[in-house]
């Protein structure tokens, strides 16, 4: 049977119709009824919930074949009693003012694009990696789960691939997917909907001699594997923009080398027209105000009633590009967004770049992914290490 896309369904129609026999079956499977009762307190602990919801993005992922997915959530459950030390930090934190430990709230990683970063600064080497790589999550989907941009085309890989040890860089790859899915699961459970994320990777200004080695390309393709087994249901749609004619070759290449699930999910496009963009922002805009001056009057519901089309989140936004709505995209991408502020170098604690740069237009440039400003054309600089230096000299 082919791979079933279940985005946006009503869970508990899965759960009640076509996924209640699968679900029944894996959790009567011996293998996984030990793997619950020896990990579920571990991780329930600080609201990660191992119950049908948990194994239904497993039986989806293996539809029709319950013995892979029971033998993948016995998989994970041991990844994650592995990996408690890095999980955990992902859902529990420290408030500053009482001492105590209390649950971080995902809603959070949208709010505030740094939230990303700073939830990841327990795992080793994410400083010294990230100040050269561009990723986070910004905004969400038409069904609330996150946006996840990556723009490689900027980035310095090559500098990233050597600041840290190979196995940092495996577990950084990994473990930050637990954020997103976290916030995935709790989009899911307050709506019913099936929530997942969607990856914008923007490859603009990437050319041969930046690309990756073929040993950090594997890294990438190996956690690929990894994310489908550990994170299922996670990925719904990875979006490639702005590829160079000369790249296309040898990415199809890198793609080839993927997961089929993570294939299927694939789509190579363009940037949305921006009079487009200007077209459909400005006609919500005239929606808006009808639906404010429609509720105005007493009793009248009928304006709430049409948001609420086929009892989807969101869904009278009928204009996205690839389910994102434009008012999220950023202004690289030619939507209306720029908001963030700029990354600091951890080392010095210095913006890295102009907070108060305007762009042609005369307008803030924005630093929506990762604290990097939109604008930016060159790759981010090697990083230098004054500090390290005038130390060990001094030693």
């Amino acid at each position: 049977m082919p791979r079933v896309d279940c985005t946006g369904k009503n869970v508990d129609e899965l759960l009640a119709g076509p996924y209640k026999e699968a679900v029944a079956a894996i959790k009567a499977d011996p293998s996984v009824e030990a793997a619950i009762a020896k990990y579920k307190d571990e991780n329930e602990e600080y609201g990660f919930l191992i119950d049908d919801l948990f194994i239904l993005r497993y039986a989806i992922s293996h539809t029709d074949d319950n013995e892979t997915a029971s033998k993948a959530i016995v998989s994970t459950l041991e990844w994650r009693h592995e990996n408690q030390a890095m999980i955990r930090p992902y859902h529990i934190t420290t408030d500053a003012v009482t001492g105590k430990e209390v649950r971080r709230d995902t809603s959070d990683l949208v709010a505030d694009p740094f939230t990303f970063r700073s939830w990841s600064l327990h795992l080793a080497g994410f400083n010294d990696f990230s100040q050269y790589s561009i990723a986070s999550i910004h905004g969400t989907n038409q069904h609330g789960g996150p946006v996840f941009y990556v723009r490689p085309g900027i980035a310095n890989t090559k500098e990233a691939e050597h600041a840290t040890s190979p196995e940092n860089i495996k577990n950084i790859f990994m473990l930050t997917k637990e954020p997103g899915y976290s916030l995935c699961d709790a989009v899911t459970r307050k709506t019913r909907l099936l929530a997942k994320s969607t990856a914008i990777i923007d490859v603009k200004g990437m050319g041969l001699s930046s690309m990756p080695s073929s040993s950090f390309r594997k890294m990438q393709t190996d956690t690929s594997h990894m994310t489908e087994l550990y994170y299922p249901q996670y990925i719904g749609k990875m979006i490639m923009v702005n590829i160079p004619v000369i790249l296309r070759v040898v990415l199809e290449g890198f793609f080839l080398l993927m997961p089929a699930s993570l294939k299927e999910k694939m789509v190579i496009a363009a940037p949305p027209p921006a009079d487009r963009v200007a077209a459909v922002l400005a006609k919500k805009k005239k929606a808006a105000e009808g639906v404010a001056a429609e509720e105005a009057v007493p009793n009248n519901v009928s304006a709430k009633n049409k948001d609420c089309v086929d009892g989807g989140v969101d869904s009278h936004i009928f204009d996205t590009y690839h389910g994102i709505p434009y008012e999220n995209l950023p202004s690289f991408l030619g939507g209306p967004c720029r908001c963030g502020k700029p990354r600091v170098n951890y080392k010095t604690g210095e913006p890295m770049f102009d907070g108060s740069a305007l762009d042609k237009h005369g307008l803030p440039v924005g630093w929506c992914v990762d604290g990097v400003p939109n604008n930016l054309k060159e790759m981010i600089p090697k990083i230098k290490k004054e500090k390290e230096t005038s130390l060990s000299s001094a030693d």
